[in-house]
């Protein structure tokens, strides 16, 4: 066989190996991309999963905190119950209050207000605000803030058969609002005592009434 005719059979015999080592190393490098996106797809699902439930579990945490917190929760204030209309009941607070050195500042008959702003009907009931000036000079000179839980709010609100709910904010309750202030402590804490006094001599009253 002539040289050229060898020669040109086995440039053939290069050229189809060529072709198909090419065709093959381009075949696997598309199963290598495929099986790369692939995995990356799946790294992210397993992402967008993981951070799904990680939110979901988070807001499971924050809802049994609040939930915890709310069931360990101080009670706001405290109340008496009186068998006497609306009036009646604020009078004989405002007796108790002054016995205890507080004055009403302010009376919000919240029944009166929303009948003449919004044209509601609403159970007479009003909120009252109650001050002891010697406590309150205490607290403010302590902290300006604490004015903005001044004065004591006290609401009356008349309710069925003739009877009268009154309910005390607690002072040492409404100041933790402000943090632990050790300056606070000691004037609220009497607030407290005075206002239970106060609450007190109205349940007598209450008794003495029923009996």
């Amino acid at each position: 066989m002539p040289r050229k005719s060898q020669l040109a059979k086995a440039a053939r015999k290069v050229v189809v190996r060529a072709d198909a080592a090419i065709t093959d190393a381009a075949g696997k490098a598309r199963k290598a991309i495929r099986q790369r996106e692939k995995k990356q797809t799946g790294i992210k699902e397993a992402v967008l999963a993981a951070g799904t439930a990680a939110l979901a579990g988070l807001a499971v945490e924050q809802a049994g905190r609040a939930l915890r917190s709310r069931r360990g929760a101080a009670p706001l204030g405290f109340d008496v119950t009186l068998p006497v209309g609306l009036e009646s009941a604020i009078e004989r607070v405002g007796s108790a209050l002054k016995a205890e050195g507080f004055g009403i500042l302010t009376r919000i008959d919240v029944h009166t207000t929303l009948r003449d702003k919004l044209g509601l009907t609403f159970r007479p009931y009003a909120i009252l605000g109650a001050c002891n000036p010697a406590l309150a000079h205490r607290a403010l000179s302590a902290r300006a803030e604490a004015g903005l839980l001044l004065p004591c709010n006290i609401t009356v609100e008349e309710l069925p058969e003739h009877t009268t709910l009154i309910r005390f904010a607690d002072p040492e309750v409404m100041l933790r609002l402000l943090g632990e202030d050790s300056a606070l402590q000691a004037p609220a804490k009497e607030a407290r005592e005075r206002l239970q006094r106060a609450a007190g001599a109205l349940r007598e009253h209450a008794a003495a009434v029923v009996l």
